[in-house]
Order: C-alpha cells, then structure tokens, then sequence
C-alpha cells in the first residue's frame, strides 16, 4: 500500500497515512497528497465529507 492511501465511498473521502513503521513520519509523497486531495474534494460534488486518518501499530 502507498504511503497515502486515498478512498471514496458513499459520499465520504478518507485519506490513510500509511507508515505505522515509523510512526507515520512524513515524508515527500506525504507533503503534497493534501494539496491534491484537496483540489479533487473541491471539484467532486459526490464528495460531502472528508476523514483524514492514519494507520497505527503503536499507541
């Protein structure tokens, strides 16, 4: 699975950072997926909420 993991369903976006490995440090392919989810959400009218969430393996 990529480092951001992007999913639509049932007019829900949900944006996965995925590098429980290291704690979900950022890292490049990380710094410009908001600026791209963003124009996406903002140009999808089947787009009516957003859930930025990561993957843990830690507490």
């Amino acid at each position: 699975m990529p480092s951001v993991a992007p999913n639509v369903s049932n007019h829900v976006a949900e944006g996965w950072l995925n590098r429980p490995d290291i704690l979900n440090a950022i890292n490049q392919d990380m710094e410009h997926h908001p600026a791209n989810s963003w124009e996406r959400i903002n140009t999808d009218n089947d787009i009516w909420i957003t859930i930025n969430t990561e993957e843990a393996s830690e507490a």
